[in-house]
């Protein structure tokens, strides 16, 4: 039988996470993080979804999202996935093999407390994680220092998918 469609309200914050099937293949390096901006920062040109807050790890990806267009929202999510998946097979010499589980959670976030306790668990992922002491620390790809700074702009450089080596 097939899965229900997922609905987003327009204007509805959502809190969107995915895994991956195996290991750690999101492990923060330069290059790794390189990619990841680069691959967000497209699929924000390409999808009317406003990003809030977000957070990669080496083995799955929190985004706290505000819905605009909500035909965007699977779009925006699948891209990055997609996107990342080709990235980090490119990068290992493997052919077309899959990163991410089918699909992605993506609960509406109905009031600000609970607004707050997502923003929260999000950057403090990698402290419970054993990995660093402070979210300061985490070296993997985060909005944290935008968020604390109030600077919610990054300009990223976008690889195609052939130029990556």
């Amino acid at each position: 039988m097939p899965k229900p469609r997922k609905y987003f309200a327009n204007k509805h914050v959502i809190f969107a996470t995915s895994r991956t099937e195996e290991g750690l293949p999101l492990v923060a390096s330069h290059v790794m993080n390189f990619l990841i901006w680069g691959i967000l920062a497209r699929a924000k040109q390409l999808y009317d979804v406003k990003v809030c807050h977000f957070l990669f790890m080496a083995n799955h990806f929190h985004m706290m999202l505000v819905v605009s267009n909500p035909d965007d929202v699977p779009g925006f999510v699948g891209y990055v996935k997609a996107e990342t998946a080709h990235a980090i097979n490119q990068l290992i010499g493997r052919r077309t093999k899959r990163i991410w589980i089918n699909g992605y959670d993506s609960p509406c976030i109905l009031t600000v407390k609970d607004v707050i306790r997502y923003i929260r668990y999000i950057y403090l992922n990698p402290v419970v994680a054993g990995l660093v002491n402070s979210i300061d620390e985490y070296p993997g790809v985060s909005s944290w220092p935008m968020f604390k700074s109030g600077n919610h702009n990054k300009l990223c450089k976008h690889l195609k998918r052939p130029m990556v080596k």
